[in-house]
């Protein structure tokens, strides 16, 4: 099986059915629910773009978590595939729990009408002597946005920052709510939707707890508890 051409995989995590999606699947599960005491338990399915079925995939599915491409920071931008977005207007007319992470937030961006993303500087690692050090920067968090809830507390925080490409006012879906903001250049750092119950992105790579707010696992904990809160329903 040629996994580049994976574009989902689907996991079960103590019962629970997670799909998780990136740009180009490189054929590990998601380490970070792991830190919050979730072991996959099995692969349940590996999808290819030559075959997708919404609800095969998403069928049982009580969540979604959308991830980074790994190196998005290093190559050009690395569009995702009509595939995906398909699996994600399947989830939302499903009103599935979806957390996105890094380029993952441009694609819950897409999937509600909004423009690709643009080319920005400043936002990538830094290297000196051939070694890449983290950067950080600092964003705005909306108090009254659903993020600020999940999280428990809204205002200004240091995250880490490793993306070429981002999304203003101007890409950004006028049927999402940006959360957050980068207060150096006004990049939408957060977006949300008040048309379902769980959509929550963040441009920051989450995964990374490195360089972030210990704060920020609440996002996954909210996750995790949504999609159980899911499955129950279903």
């Amino acid at each position: 099986m040629n996994i580049s051409n994976q574009v989902a995989i689907t996991l079960e995590y103590a019962h629970m059915h997670i799909v998780a999606l990136t740009p180009s699947f490189t054929g590990t599960s998601s380490p970070i629910f792991v830190d919050f005491g979730i072991e996959p338990i099995k692969v349940l399915h590996a999808t290819r773009t030559q075959a997708c079925n919404p609800l095969l995939i998403l069928g049982k599915a009580c969540g979604v978590f959308i991830s980074s491409d790994p190196h998005t920071s290093t190559h050009e931008f690395t569009p995702w595939h009509k595939v995906h977005l398909q699996l994600i207007n399947y989830a939302l007319e499903k009103d599935l729990p979806i957390l996105a992470s890094g380029s993952g937030m441009q694609l819950i961006n897409q999937a509600f009408g909004g423009q690709e993303p643009k080319s920005i500087p400043g936002h990538t690692l830094e290297e000196t002597d051939k070694i890449l050090k983290p950067t950080t920067h600092t964003i705005y968090l909306s108090p009254g946005s659903k993020s600020a809830a999940v999280l428990g507390v809204g205002g200004f925080f240091k995250v880490n920052s490793n993306h070429r490409y981002g999304i203003g006012e101007i890409e950004r879906s006028p049927d999402l709510l940006a959360s957050a903001y980068s207060v150096e250049d006004g990049i939408v750092e957060g977006l949300e939707s008040t048309q379902h119950s769980w959509v929550i992105g963040f441009q920051t790579n989450l995964e990374v707890l490195e360089g972030s707010p210990t704060i920020f696992k609440n996002l996954f904990l909210g996750f995790i508890d949504r999609a159980k809160a899911t499955q129950i329903a279903q």
